[in-house]
């Protein structure tokens, strides 16, 4: 297969034109030319103009941040200020205060006692019949949480982690408390606060974490054997086959465009004694192969 960067080896689309999260509706493409996102991958760190399509500010951001949660400083600062003055506003008023949320109430607390900016969650149903559980704030702006997910849900858009990301989708083993195994790769999200048990497909090593918190670049590394998400091993798996293991890492712990301070050697597959020294580069960007076997079939 052809690598030409648009496409691993493995099949994964690397380019920032295959991101479903939203982000390329952001797109500056005025002033990124003559970048597109064909030419940048989900994970660059480069910084790059996008447009808020709410507010229409024009701000840099680096890629990677804007693939995984699409926002705006300037939308975002509002939000927090329309926070701050909600928030003081509804210390001095009880659920009984809003005439929607108190038709809503079903808990046994009195809702002429319970302040709009308690923490806890209490009991409320819904026109739907639900009976969700939620913080009095939540309720009133968000509405039932059952109903949310359920019209998330039904979104034909939505998109979820073994297309966002297929490598987590891989090292997923189950959630925490899930016994029925009624949340998989198939139906959450990246960014979900689910706990979810991982296995690294390097060291088979487990641990608990959210998806949400595997997207972060500080935890983007196995605690136990360093594999990095995105490695060469698994963009480029057969290549990293003929990886000879007396390099003094593992293709599982660099990427294809990282650094290393040492040209790696290869074992060829098909003739193990064929071995030679070249970049990762060499052998992606200019697929060359095992130099021997090249000359062999030149002849």
């Amino acid at each position: 297969m052809p690598h030409d960067g648009s496409v691993y080896e493995n099949g994964e689309h690397a380019s920032l034109a295959a991101c479903t999260s939203g982000c390329l509706e952001w797109w500056d493409s005025k002033r990124n030319a003559p970048l597109t996102p064909e030419t940048l991958t989900r994970r660059s760190q480069r910084n790059v103009w996008w447009i808020c399509p709410e507010c229409h500010l024009s701000f840099v951001a680096p890629v990677y941040w804007m693939t995984w949660r699409p926002s705006c400083p300037e939308c975002e600062q509002v939000q927090r200020l329309r926070f701050s003055i909600d928030r003081e506003e509804r210390r001095h008023q009880s659920i009984a205060d809003y005439p929607d949320l108190l038709a809503a109430w079903d808990d046994e607390m009195n809702p002429f006692d319970v302040p709009m900016t308690d923490y806890r969650s209490y009991r409320f149903v819904c026109p739907a019949g639900h009976h969700p559980r939620q913080t009095p704030s939540s309720y009133l702006d968000n509405g039932c949480r059952h109903c949310r997910a359920a019209r998330t849900q039904a979104d034909p858009r939505q998109v979820y982690l073994r297309q966002t990301n297929p490598e987590l989708a891989a090292e997923w083993v189950r959630v925490i408390g899930d016994a029925e195994e009624r949340y998989t790769p198939d139906n959450v999200k990246e960014s979900s606060r689910r706990k979810v048990v991982w296995s690294c497909l390097a060291c088979g090593h487990e641990w608990t974490t959210t998806p949400r918190e595997r997207g972060l670049r500080i935890n983007n590394r196995c605690k136990n054997c360093g594999k990095v998400l995105g490695s060469f091993a698994w963009k480029y798996p057969s290549l990293a086959e003929e990886w000879d293991p007396r390099n003094p890492t593992s293709p599982w712990n660099t990427t294809p465009a990282g650094r290393l301070t040492f040209k790696p050697r290869w074992i060829c597959a098909r003739n193990p004694d064929h071995r030679w020294e070249m970049s990762i580069t060499s052998r992606v960007k200019h697929s060359r192969g095992c130099p021997f076997c090249s000359e062999r079939s030149a002849e």
